[in-house]
């Protein structure tokens, strides 16, 4: 019995999950990512550049991810994805 119950609890799910990370935590990891990405564009991603920059915080952040993923395409833009919501 005493060996099952660790098992069974529904405590260890959310320690193991990504979902953890609080979005300070997230937006740590995930502007590098970003200003990398929009860093290689040169001069044609000077402006998502600056939005990147000027993101300071998880949900800025999160709201210029789509222009990111437009502008550098869905495999280059996977590491910031998973920065972000994983």
């Amino acid at each position: 019995l005493l060996a099952d119950a660790p098992d069974s609890s529904p405590a260890a799910a959310p320690a193991a999950s990504p979902s953890a990370r609080s979005a300070q935590e997230r937006y740590r990891d995930a502007y590098p990512v970003a200003v990398a990405l929009t860093g290689k564009l040169g001069l044609s991603g000077f402006r998502l550049n600056l939005s990147v920059e000027a993101a300071t915080s998880f949900d800025q952040l999160a709201a210029v991810a789509p222009k990111i993923r437009d502008a550098v395409g869905p495999q280059a833009y996977v590491p910031l994805e998973q920065a972000l919501f994983a």
